[in-house]
């Protein structure tokens, strides 16, 4: 079973970069190209406030990959560890939009279709053990 669940994340991811740009360089939050702007992958952090953030030069291992494709107004999120069934909020600060859902990480792939309203959106991952990611991009 975990073979075929890896199979099918290695698909999934695979799908998505095809809507990459090949030769864009990563520029803050979104992957530019000229003339392409369609997918910004967004940068998931730890909370400040969670307590096994590590200190000086240690990285963490963040077991999120999310990406904003504004073609569609989806964010789509990818989970490379299971994490049980994370809560994933996803606010717009300027329009007041809110987004909530609850997703199984076992998924391969799972789509959070938005408004796509302009504005400053934030998506805060939290999981069952309390751990909290978030991201925060402009669309």
């Amino acid at each position: 079973m975990k073979k075929s669940k890896i199979f099918s994340t290695a698909i999934a991811v695979l799908l998505l970069f095809s809507y990459l740009p090949t030769d864009s360089k990563n520029v803050s939050l979104k992957i530019l190209q000229p003339g392409s702007q369609d997918v910004t992958q967004l940068v998931v952090l730890v909370d400040d406030n969670h307590a096994s953030k590590p200190h000086g030069r240690n990285q963490v291992y963040i077991p999120i990959i999310a990406y904003y494709a504004s073609i569609n107004s989806c964010i789509y999120v990818n989970f490379t560890d299971y994490l049980g069934d994370v809560q994933v909020e996803v606010e717009n600060i300027v329009t007041g939009e809110y987004n909530l859902s609850v997703i199984d990480a076992f998924e391969e792939m799972a789509t959070i279709p938005l408004s796509g309203d302009s504005g400053h959106y934030v998506v805060t991952f939290t999981t069952p053990g309390g751990t909290v990611y978030y991201s925060e991009f402009e669309a």
